[in-house]
């Protein structure tokens, strides 16, 4: 986040206006950190909530291990 949403708000053409995480709490907090107009959770996303705010969905996840171990191949699409 600490990258992306610098990101989108340096571009000519798109700006961040809606952040989902996983609590309410977390994503209004950030949101008010990142000047984005809304915070909501997951939960709130899967319902709708803010529709009308967005046009399009990016989705960022950590760098950090993910479920996949080391001793396990991830999916390979064919």
């Amino acid at each position: 986040m600490d990258v992306a949403l610098p990101a989108i708000a340096e571009s000519d053409y798109c700006e961040a206006t809606v952040l989902v995480s996983s609590s309410v709490e977390k994503a209004e907090r950030l949101a008010a950190e990142h000047d984005v107009e809304v915070g909501i959770s997951y939960e709130a996303f899967h319902n709708g909530a803010s529709a009308e705010s967005y046009d399009a969905v990016y989705v960022a996840t950590s760098n950090a291990p993910s479920r996949w171990s080391s001793s396990v191949s991830p999916p390979t699409c064919r």
